[in-house]
């Protein structure tokens, strides 16, 4: 469990850039894959870089447990809704809402 808030985010962007991995292989995303690929590599340089920011800042504590089980059950909504959902369009519009949720972090 992360020690700090920016350990907590790095775990964070690692988490979502895995869940990118883990959907990117469904066979009725494949037109998206490449996106897929960028976003998941995309959440890897943000914890990269937030990695490299470790080293100069110091964040306070704060309850990290709040913020982890949001994004837990945040993730585990979106793959439930994009799971069996036909349109695409929808998928994506849900993606962006997710990804823009976790933002507000």
């Amino acid at each position: 469990m992360p020690s700090d808030m920016l350990e907590m985010i790095i775990q964070l962007e690692t988490q979502l850039a895995d869940f990118y991995s883990r959907i990117k292989n469904l066979p009725r995303l494949k037109e998206t894959k490449n996106m897929l690929e960028y976003m998941e590599m995309h959440s890897y340089a943000h914890a990269s870089m937030i990695e490299q920011a470790r080293t100069v800042h110091q964040m306070p504590k704060f309850n990290r447990d709040l913020v982890m089980n949001y994004q837990a059950k945040l993730v585990n909504t979106v793959f439930k809704q994009i799971l069996n959902e036909q349109d695409l369009l929808k998928v994506l519009k849900t993606l962006a809402d997710s990804e823009e949720a976790i933002g507000y972090l």
